[in-house]
């Protein structure tokens, strides 16, 4: 089943909001214009990139990449380029922090509960 998504838009003196949900998360956009036509289109743009990675990327999606991976069970399988250089930066990020950002921490959320 396809999510609702939607886009709301409001306008304030030079600047329009448009604001919309993604990634279980609020997620607005302010753009300084006068210009709706202008702003709208940004909006989309930036709200398309934001679901494009939802989809891709959500570990609640079993359509996932993310889903392959934890399913495939440590057997190899082949990644795109934009999967490849995420994983990269991730485990920089856990090299630099000393192992506290963990991309794997993630499967603890089903023996805790952090609601």
């Amino acid at each position: 089943m396809q999510k609702k998504r939607e886009l709301k838009y409001s306008n304030q003196q030079d600047s329009h909001s448009i604001s919309f949900n993604a990634m279980a998360s609020p997620c607005e956009v302010i753009i300084q214009t006068q210009d709706k036509r202008l702003a709208m289109q940004v909006a989309q743009c930036v709200s398309r990139e934001v679901w494009r990675i939802e989809d891709k990327y959500s570990r609640y999606d079993t359509r996932s990449i993310c889903s392959q991976i934890n399913s495939s069970a440590g057997e190899k399988m082949a990644i795109d380029e934009e999967t490849f250089l995420l994983l990269n930066f991730a485990e920089q990020c856990y090299q630099l922090s000393d192992g506290l950002f963990d991309i794997s921490s993630g499967v603890l959320r089903k023996v805790w509960s952090f609601d």
